[in-house]
C-alpha cells in the first residue's frame, strides 16, 4: 500500500507500520488504496486503512476494485473481499471513488512466468 503523505512522499507498508498507520494519514487529503500482497488479510487491512484515513482527515479515497461481472462471479473469495471493502468503505462517511479495471496481471502471472 502506498500513500502520499502531505508533502512527504510515497510510503510503504512497512514504513507505515513502523511510524504507526494514523501517524501517517494525518494531513493527508487524499489516498490511494491499492490491493495487499497478503490476500488472507485484505479485508482487515483495507478495512484499517479507510478507518486510519477517515481518522487522519483524508477527504477522498479511490480504491482500485474489480469489475463486477455478477452472478457466480461473486462466490469467488478474491471478488468477495473486493465487495466487503467497497460497503466498508461507502458506509465510511467519505467521499471515494471506485476504479474497475477488468484484470490485474496477479490473476495471470502464472501463464507468463509458468508459477
Amino acid at each position: 500500500m502506498r500513500v502520499d503523505i502531505a508533502l512527504q512522499g510515497p510510503k510503504s507498508r512497512d514504513t507505515l507500520l513502523a511510524m504507526g498507520v494514523d501517524a501517517a494519514f494525518a494531513g493527508a487529503e487524499r489516498m490511494l488504496m491499492v490491493s495487499t500482497d497478503q490476500v488472507g488479510a485484505r479485508i482487515q487491512s483495507h478495512c484499517n486503512a479507510v478507518d486510519a484515513a477517515k481518522r487522519g482527515g483524508v477527504k477522498h479515497v479511490v480504491y482500485t476494485s474489480i469489475y463486477d461481472h455478477g452472478g457466480a462471479f461473486h462466490d469467488w473469495p478474491l471478488v468477495q473481499i473486493k465487495i466487503d471493502v467497497e460497503r466498508h468503505l461507502a458506509s465510511s462517511g467519505l467521499s471515494f471513488t471506485i476504479v474497475r479495471p477488468t484484470a490485474f496481471m496477479d490473476f495471470h502471472a502464472h501463464v507468463l512466468i509458468g508459477e
